[in-house]
């Protein structure tokens, strides 16, 4: 029988889809009072390059942008993390508009776990309604998409992102 353990503490990301740069600014403000400061912050991509999937939704064209938090969090933490997400998402809505999308995720040495609300084969049910998508795994030095991996996350600007957040994540551990 195997004993269970401690997990080891993860790196929370964050994906955040948006239309208008004022409302993603103030969305990541609001996600930094929860998890504390940010120690990345991507450039700003163009999601509807990869996807039109939000583009009515959100009024236009879409842009994406990646950041991650300076502490390291318990990755039991993730559904709760995604139902606060979805509180501050709520609070930018309007007559059916969603101009803001927060993708809460946890980056370890060997994987990227995405939190979601959508119920699939390959998702674990986590609690609260919230389940948990391993989107990539890290292996031979690269990060390695699943079937269901979203375009945008088997990009190489996207899977660069998630390195330089991975190497954040390195470091926190050895200097823990």
């Amino acid at each position: 029988m195997g004993l269970a353990t401690h997990y080891t503490k993860e790196k929370l990301m964050m994906g955040l889809l948006f239309h208008h740069l004022d409302q993603a600014k103030l969305a990541k403000e609001l996600t930094q009072q929860h998890w504390g400061s940010c120690d990345y912050e991507s450039a700003i991509f163009n999601f509807s390059d990869h996807s039109p999937y939000y583009d009515k939704e959100m009024n236009g064209t879409v842009f994406r942008q990646f950041f991650s938090f300076t502490a390291l969090i318990e990755p039991d933490q993730l559904a709760t993390i995604k139902t606060i997400t979805n509180d501050i998402e709520k609070t930018f809505q309007h007559n059916g508009y969603r101009p803001i999308n927060l993708d809460p995720g946890l980056i370890n040495t060997g994987r990227l776990v995405l939190a979601t609300t959508k119920n699939a084969t390959h998702r674990i049910a986590l609690q609260h309604g919230i389940y948990g998508e391993l989107t990539l795994f890290y292996s031979r030095k690269s990060w390695n998409p699943f079937p269901w991996t979203y375009p945008d996350f088997r990009s190489e600007a996207v899977q660069a992102v998630l390195s330089d957040i991975r190497n954040l994540y390195r470091k926190n551990i050895r200097e823990n």
